[in-house]
This record gives structure tokens, C-alpha cells and sequence, in this order.
């Protein structure tokens, strides 16, 4: 999927249209990157809620801070695509197939882990960096609403 204009993945209803029309699934991988840019996206709204009381030198300044951290959540966003995507292309989850995965990989290599390819070591750091920062942001209460 070739991605259009940056800025075009400017609201959730965009997310969740790019998701439907490629009929992406919203794993707890893609879910991480959707905290993150929830995260971002509550920092723009901080400093857009403050604008108004400031000096026109100060709202300068907070206009560099909210572009910097909008673009931040606009980048969250797309990868939260591409790793639907990539769930998607691979036919398994990160997070919830992980474990499955690694399984079949001791079995095929009878436990050997060290002969996995480069591709499988890349998915096996995967799933452990997707387990890890899920379980980090639930752990500290990071929610989607």
C-alpha cells in the first residue's frame, strides 16, 4: 500500500478507514503504537489549550513544540499501519501469536534457536519487543480512550 500525504493520517476516522479498506486487524501490536500517539496527541492538546493565554513569542515557540509532537503522532500512526500490515502479510500477531511462533521455530530447528535465519530473528526480536512495551503499557495503565 502506497502511503498518500503525510498529513493525511490526521484523525482516527482516516486510521480506521485505511484499516477497513485493507482489512487490517487491530492486534495489541498496533495497539502500542496507537498509546504512543494517543500520548502525543494529549501533549498537542495541552499545548494548543495554552496557546491563548500567552505572548505572541511564546505561542511561536508552542507552535514549534505542537508541530514537532503532531508529527510524532502522525508517524505513530503509520506504523501502527504498517505493523497491521505486516500481522496481515505474515498471517499471525506479534503479541498474541508470538509465543506459537517461536514454538514452531524450537521445533523446526529441534530447539537450536541459533540457526534461525536473519528474517526469523528480526520476528523473533519483534515479538519480544511488541510483548514487552504491550505489557509495560498495561502494567502502568496506558489506555486507548
Amino acid at each position: 500500500m502506497e502511503k498518500p500525504d503525510y498529513y493525511y493520517m490526521t484523525t482516527e476516522r482516516w486510521f480506521k478507514k485505511i484499516m477497513e479498506e485493507n482489512n487490517y486487524q487491530k492486534s495489541k501490536a498496533v495497539e502500542v503504537h496507537l498509546r504512543i500517539a494517543k500520548h502525543y496527541a494529549t501533549i498537542v492538546n495541552s499545548l494548543v489549550k495554552n496557546l491563548k493565554d500567552q505572548s505572541e513569542s511564546t505561542q511561536a515557540k508552542l507552535y514549534i513544540f505542537i508541530n514537532q509532537n503532531n508529527d510524532k503522532r502522525i508517524k505513530k500512526m503509520w506504523d501502527a499501519v504498517d505493523t497491521a500490515k505486516l500481522e496481515k502479510m505474515q498471517g499471525w500477531k506479534f503479541v498474541e501469536d508470538g509465543e506459537t511462533f517461536i514454538y514452531y521455530l524450537q521445533v523446526k530447528y529441534k530447539g537450536n534457536l541459533r540457526e534461525v535465519s536473519d528474517e526469523e530473528n528480526m520476528q523473533i526480536n519483534l515479538i519480544t519487543w511488541y510483548d514487552q512495551a504491550y505489557r509495560k503499557q498495561v502494567n502502568e495503565g496506558i489506555s486507548l480512550a
